[in-house]
């Protein structure tokens, strides 16, 4: 039988140099089917005490980073967040 992992939540600490800026592990592009960049990805962002930050659609730039103007004001630099990853 035949199985595709579609979601993988995870927990990061967003890059230290900027706020809103995120890194999806290579391990979890791995699992949903090698991700490469320009990729788009179904994302929801939430502290880790569940209150949600994020959730919207972004394509992965260089490196696997997540990043733009709308998670600048939602995501400080250093922050440890929990991200569910998904295909579209």
């Amino acid at each position: 039988m035949s199985h595709q992992v579609t979601s993988v939540t995870f927990e990061i600490n967003a890059q230290s140099h900027k706020d809103g800026v995120f890194s999806i592990p290579a391990e979890v592009c791995k699992i949903l089917g090698d991700l490469k960049n320009d990729d788009q990805v179904n994302l929801v962002v939430q502290s880790t005490s569940g209150d949600q930050l994020f959730a919207g659609k972004k394509a992965l730039a260089s490196g696997k980073e997540i990043y733009g103007a709308d998670l600048k004001d939602l995501i400080k630099a250093g922050q440890r967040i929990r991200v569910t990853v998904s295909i579209p």
